[in-house]
């Protein structure tokens, strides 16, 4: 047994005697004249002569037979002969496509002809799509901030807005991006060229544009970026002021060179490092690569402070007093020339940034201190200086 397909969504009103038919709750879109409406309590009929209103106007062929019904439960048959002729089947088809396509497809963006309507309007195409507006009337009564598609069977198909929604409106130039969240679309404007112009910030200010891994940036001035770059100095570079040049050789056919400090005497190392010009003159983190000399324990006071000489100041001189030492402890494994990492604070220099100017580093190991309690050389192997930018370049 075939049974045909049928619609009962929401209630209906008609009176005994009466042609008009009221519904409450309904989306009449897919009713055909011909189709049967049916008191599923009495089995009463009638056929359907005319749709008024997709949203709950019918019109039937002869006057209702059944008893009155009042907000009552009905049914609709859909068994006009029309929907069994050749041009009815080929719509409908078509119809069903457009509703997949539109319905499941999930698509990011959705094209629409038009958005924010509250009329649908007098000439619509097939395959047209609009955003309707917030006060919908007419056909689009009760769909604010649907999806409405005009289909081949001359009728309104419309998708409930959902969360995450995005749409394109190109009714305008350029076109319009409307984004759907959880109670109302909003807009954002396309720019015409594609290229966001325009000044973001300041150097020092918190990041306002993220570009991705395979992004470029182009400009025709200098760009200025906030961030960070790190420069090594390794052991060579340091000049030992009571500290030794000395070796880190963990093994045969591996050796490196290093500052070896003593574990009684107050001993200190320096180096000149000329900075990038991107330098933005601030503070420092400086990362003491060091390793200890034999296998006992202990601990390893390190310091490190820094000073800035200015070529075109005469009163900033390589004699600059250095700015305050930051301390920090590092433990000894008890691993023979095991490398050790040692991070002490912030680090600001003495004197002035300018032109050419040149970072003086200098390293000393505090064996007075309480926490200095590895009694063997500690060596020196490098020095990682950590600085802020806030230029591109260089020239």
């Amino acid at each position: 047994m075939t049974f045909a397909m049928t619609y009962a969504a929401g209630t209906i009103s008609v009176a005994n005697g009466s042609t008009a038919v009221t519904g409450s709750g309904v989306t009449w879109t897919t009713i055909r004249e011909g189709d049967s409406l049916i008191d599923p309590a009495t089995g009463a009929r009638g056929i359907i002569a005319s749709i008024e209103d997709t949203s709950g106007a019918l019109t039937l062929l002869d006057p209702w037979p059944g008893t009155s019904l009042t907000s009552d439960p009905y049914r609709i048959v859909y068994d006009s002969p029309a929907r069994r002729s050749g041009v009815s089947v080929s719509a409908a088809v078509e119809e069903l496509v457009a509703n997949q396509v539109l319905l499941l497809s999930r698509r990011a963006d959705y094209l629409v002809t038009d958005a924010l309507l509250d009329m649908p309007p007098g000439s619509p195409t097939v395959g047209d799509v609009y955003l309707i507006g917030s006060s919908p009337s007419a056909a689009w009564s009760g769909k604010a901030g649907y999806l409405a598609t005009w289909t081949a069977a001359a009728a309104w198909a419309f998708t409930a807005p959902e969360a995450g929604m995005r749409v394109v409106d190109l009714s305008v130039d350029p076109p319009a991006f409307y984004f759907r969240g959880t109670s109302a679309w909003t807009i954002e404007a396309v720019p015409a060229s594609g290229v966001v112009a325009g000044t973001y910030g300041s150097a020092t200010e918190s990041p306002v544009l993220t570009i991705g891994a395979d992004g470029r940036v182009t400009d025709a001035s200098t760009a200025k970026t906030a961030g960070k770059r790190t420069i090594t100095v390794p052991a060579p570079q340091f000049t030992g002021f009571g500290a030794s040049a000395g070796t880190v050789a963990p093994a045969a056919g591996f050796t490196y060179p290093s500052v070896n400090f003593d574990s009684t005497i107050l001993e200190y190392a320096v180096a000149l490092l000329p900075m990038p010009k991107s330098w933005d003159g601030g503070s420092l983190i400086c990362k003491i690569g060091w390793a200890p000399s034999d296998s006992n324990s202990g601990g390893v006071v390190w310091g490190i402070q820094a000073a800035i000489t200015n070529p075109a100041d005469s009163t900033n001189t390589l004699a600059l007093a250095f700015g305050t030492a930051q301390a920090v402890a590092s433990p000894a494994p008890g691993n023979a020339n095991r490398l050790q990492v040692a991070t002490p604070p912030a680090v600001t220099a003495s004197g002035t940034l300018a032109a050419d100017g040149v970072l003086r580093l200098q390293i000393v190991r505090y064996p007075s201190d309480a926490s200095d309690t590895y009694g063997a050389d500690a060596k020196l192997m490098y020095v990682q200086v950590t600085y802020t930018e806030d230029a591109a370049t260089d020239d």
